[in-house]
């Protein structure tokens, strides 16, 4: 799950060609699945009750009962928090703290 999303597999093949991001996790889905694993790439924004609600029930629809979540979402913005402007530093801490909420409502 990312804010960026995937595009439709059946331009993977373009988008991999293209490099850069996308490329980059695609290549990463691919590795998961050549492995064994099953991926759903959801996009959405862990700060947003709705979007987290549309990512569990399609998670819920694909693999069943989800017994866990692993929170790692986070947004660069590296300076010291207290030379940050405040708003600056809402937003960095918006993904963590936040997201953290909001899972824990949804999940």
């Amino acid at each position: 799950m990312g804010r960026g999303g995937l595009p439709d597999r059946a331009r993977w093949a373009e988008a991999r060609a293209a490099g850069g991001d996308v490329a980059r996790r695609i290549e990463k889905v691919l590795e998961i699945e050549a492995a064994g694993g099953e991926v759903l790439a959801v996009s959405a924004d862990v700060t947003s009750r709705t979007d987290m609600q549309r990512a569990a029930e399609a998670a819920r629809r694909r693999f069943g009962r989800v017994n866990g979540v692993i929170h790692s979402a986070g947004t660069i913005d590296d300076a010291l928090i207290s030379l940050k402007r405040r708003d600056a530093a809402l937003a960095v801490m918006a993904v963590k703290a936040k997201g953290a909420l909001v899972l824990d409502e949804v999940f």
